[in-house]
């Protein structure tokens, strides 16, 4: 009887053990913000989340893990004429991931719901339910992602269809997302020459809704020194729904990294409107090129952009200036101009306060210019 209890109390703790490195935490975020209109019709916004995570070692070398985290959103949203309340759940993370060197690589994946972005970071950048299998070389590194949309919830991961961003049901905490298979796989050679990075990448993405409208993309980007401080990161995305017609997003950034805690970036971005065998451009992922107050557009636009960036240990900074040309069609114009400025400051490890505000000047004959301002603080436990 003695050797049975044995028995069990070692196996018990062979089973347990890895709950030794069992990890737990959680964040607190408030956010409170006014948007105005001209300065004449005020918005006011105030939200309070609640994050809590978990990490789990599966295997005893820890080269298999288990994360998840949860979320719980409060929203109150209140203008003039009425005021809004708006619960949020949501499961933002949940995964197996695991690395293991194979061969001369390291090879490396991640299965269930992630962050996942393609090359550019403009056309995919959000929330899904997949699998992504990575081969890391020295001289290349091969990556592979198949996901799936449907399941998110439309409310916390705002995606983009052929006809605009998808419009979540009213009235629920979690509004099922518009059905995209997306499929990609991507090429990178991280020193081919000169320390200059190249990525080359496909996307298939497979609409399963009743409109069945496939789209397909091809990417390139370049980064890496031009001499000394200066650096660059170029990237373009073309893309098409039926090989006839076209669609293109561009970006070009020029970085100026000196030794001090000051940096500057100056560039712009393309994005193609409807002319001649172009159409507007549309990512998978819900973005906003401009804070326009009333058509805020994000295809048609030719962006010019200057910004200048502060950091040191425990402050982050950033202003940048826009210039928003309109280029919907074969017709130019200057739409607007805006400023973005974000500051970051970390407390403690554990606290950190953060202030953003843009200011949108509409240069159309609809002035409508757009001011918001917010203050968040973060505490982590």
């Amino acid at each position: 009887m003695k050797k049975y209890f044995l028995s069990i109390i070692t196996v018990f703790s062979l089973l347990a053990a890895p709950l030794c490195a069992f990890e737990w935490g959680g964040i607190v975020k408030n956010n409170t913000s006014v948007l105005s209109s001209d300065f004449e019709n005020y918005t006011y916004d105030q939200s309070d989340a609640l994050f809590m995570w978990i990490s789990l070692p599966i295997t005893k070398d820890n080269h298999i893990h288990f994360d998840a985290e949860a979320m719980y959103k409060f929203k109150l949203t209140a203008d003039a004429d009425e005021t809004l309340v708006v619960h949020d759940i949501d499961i933002d993370l949940c995964k197996i991931t695991g690395d293991y060197y194979f061969g001369p690589g390291l090879f490396s994946f991640s299965a269930g719901r992630f962050f996942a972005f393609d090359a550019t970071q403009v056309l995919l950048a959000q929330l899904v339910d997949g699998v992504q299998v990575t081969y890391d070389l020295s001289w290349i590194k091969f990556d592979f992602l198949l996901a799936y949309t449907g399941a998110l919830n439309a409310i916390t991961e705002p995606m983009v269809s052929e006809n605009g961003i998808v419009t979540p049901v009213s009235n629920q905490i979690y509004s099922l997302n518009y059905p995209y298979l997306p499929l990609k796989f991507n090429i990178t050679f991280p020193v081919l020459f000169g320390n200059q990075e190249i990525a080359l990448e496909g996307i298939a993405l497979y609409d399963f809704s009743v409109s069945k409208a496939n789209r397909y993309y091809a990417n390139l980007c370049l980064s890496g020194p031009i001499f000394n401080v200066l650096f660059y990161k170029f990237s373009t995305s073309l893309g098409t729904y039926d090989f006839e017609s076209m669609m293109n997003y561009t970006c070009f950034d020029v970085y100026l990294l000196n030794k001090s805690a000051v940096s500057f970036v100056f560039g712009g971005e393309y994005s193609s409107g409807i002319y001649g065998p172009m159409i507007e451009y549309r990512t998978i992922s819900s973005r906003i090129a401009c804070n326009a107050r009333d058509n805020p557009e994000t295809s048609g636009l030719i962006i010019p952009s200057l910004g200048l960036s502060f950091q040191s240990e425990s402050i982050y900074s950033e202003l940048r200036a826009k210039c928003i040309m309109s280029l919907p069609d074969e017709n130019f114009s200057f739409k607007g101009a805006e400023a973005d400025l974000n500051f970051t400051y970390n407390v403690y490890s554990d606290l950190q306060f953060s202030i953003t505000s843009f200011y949108y000047y509409d240069l159309t004959d609809e002035k409508s210019n757009n001011f918001a301002a917010s203050l968040g603080a973060a505490i982590a436990f």
